[in-house]
Formats: C-alpha cells, sequence, structure tokens
C-alpha cells in the first residue's frame, strides 16, 4: 500500500477546503490512534511537520458536514479485509509499528498463521527475507507516482522486482494504467529496455546520473546570494553550470 494512515486527503464536497495543517498547510492524513488499551481514536497528522489535530465532523471552512475522505491507504485497505470481507486475522504495519522491538516476532506469526494477511507500506520489504507469502498483491500502483520524486520509476522497479522475487507464487499489480514502463518490466522476464529509457529520459530533461544537481538554501541578504553565485560560476566555469 503506497500510503499510511486511513484517508490522505479529506475535502469537502460543498466548498472544496481540503483540511490542512494549521502549522506548514501540507494536506493532513487521517489515523487511527490507539488509546486505552485497544480503543481506536482518529486523529490528523501531518506527515510533514508531525503536527497532531483533533478531528472535527465539520468543515472548517463552510460548515458543512459533507466530508469526503480519499486515498489508497494502509487503514482503509485493512477495514474493508476485516469489516466488509470479514477476515479475522489482519496485521497493518508501516514506517511507525516497524520501529518496535517485536516487529520481526509479530512478522513471524502472521507468517505461520494460516489464513492471516499482512497489510504493510514498501518499508516492509527488507523484513520479509525469510517470511516469503504465497501471494503479494501491489494496491494503489499509480498512487505511487505521485510523489514528486524524478526517481520513482527506480525505486518502484526496484519494489516490485523485490516483491517478485520474495513471493512464492503470484504478484498481482492494481493499475489502471494502460501503458506503464515500470509495469510492463515487472511482467517481463527482462527489465532491460526499460532502464534504458529511464536512462535515456533523464539525460533529456538534465537529471542524475547524467547531470549532477547541488541544492543550496542561503537565508542571506539577495546582494549575498548573488555574489555566491557568481563564485560558483567562476569555480565550475569548466563544466558549464546552470545557475
Amino acid at each position: 500500500v503506497p500510503r499510511r494512515g486511513f484517508a490522505t486527503l479529506t475535502s469537502c464536497r460543498d466548498c472544496g477546503h481540503v483540511v490542512a495543517c494549521p502549522t506548514c498547510e501540507s494536506p493532513l492524513v487521517l489515523h487511527d490512534k490507539k488509546r486505552g488499551g485497544t480503543t481506536a481514536v482518529r486523529r490528523y497528522i501531518c506527515h510533514t511537520c508531525r503536527h497532531d489535530v483533533e478531528v472535527t465532523n465539520t468543515c472548517s471552512s463552510c460548515g458543512g458536514w459533507r466530508l469526503t475522505l480519499s486515498g489508497t491507504t494502509l487503514g482503509k485497505i485493512g477495514a474493508i479485509l476485516g469489516n466488509e470481507i470479514g477476515i479475522q486475522d489482519v496485521s497493518l504495519m508501516d514506517e511507525d509499528t516497524l520501529r518496535s522491538k517485536k516487529v520481526r516476532t509479530q512478522i513471524k506469526q502472521w507468517h505461520e498463521t494460516l489464513g492471516s494477511v499482512l497489510v504493510a507500506t514498501p518499508s516492509i520489504v527488507p523484513y520479509l527475507v525469510n517470511f516469503s507469502p504465497d501471494e503479494t498483491h501491489l494496491l494503489g500502483f499509480d498512487a505511487f507516482f505521485s510523489f514528486p520524486a524524478y526517481t520513482m520509476n527506480e525505486r518502484m522497479l526496484r519494489l516490485g522486482l523485490a516483491l517478485r522475487e520474495g513471493t512464492r507464487e503470484k504478484l498481482v499489480l492494481y493499475s489502471k494504467k494502460s501503458e506503464s514502463r515500470v509495469r510492463e518490466a515487472l511482467l517481463d522476464t527482462s527489465f532491460q529496455k526499460a532502464i534504458v529509457d529511464e536512462l535515456a529520459e533523464r539525460e533529456t530533461f538534465q537529471l542524475p546520473p547524467s547531470f549532477v544537481i547541488i541544492k543550496a538554501h542561503l537565508d542571506m541578504r539577495p546582494d549575498y546570494v548573488q555574489h555566491i553565485l557568481d563564485v560558483l560560476e567562476r569555480s565550475l566555469a569548466d563544466v558549464h553550470p546552470d545557475l
């Protein structure tokens, strides 16, 4: 599953307002947090600055009640499997869960329990080395590519290959795209063409490994910033930098 939480986006169907973090304005993610034993209390958590916000039933902009939850998430898939399909043993694991010292014991218990289902984010892959599942279902395949990273094709190819090699019988991809370089590579036995096409595309858009990107944050007066840029341009004149 591409994302943790229960819903990655909460929006109002009346005015279109998106529930956002009051600190950094990033969209808030709805989570089920355990309190008082097994009782789950829903909270909004910002995945950017970790701000924690109480859940309300009405829109803070217009006061409307028609709030819509969106996104293919860990919590939502777990709820569907447990509440709608009726699978009794459903384990959920994400980046936070995997920090626990008992994580390997929990994975072993899942692997040894007949009929149990493990729903997890990609962070689970290194922990499955000795616990190969019979089937692996990669949900929300298209949603992974919404992350703003030029390396996403490479990362998804690595993820898919790791899951394919670690699955005993069948790997299932859920995608609506009729054409996808990564999907075609995973369904084929050879992925050399996907690598060649990816490298050619990166060279066209001046991205690594054909080009080197240097990112610097300069918190100073504009004239000082310009002076530093001039120094960098002179120092890197041999490689013709685009500053």
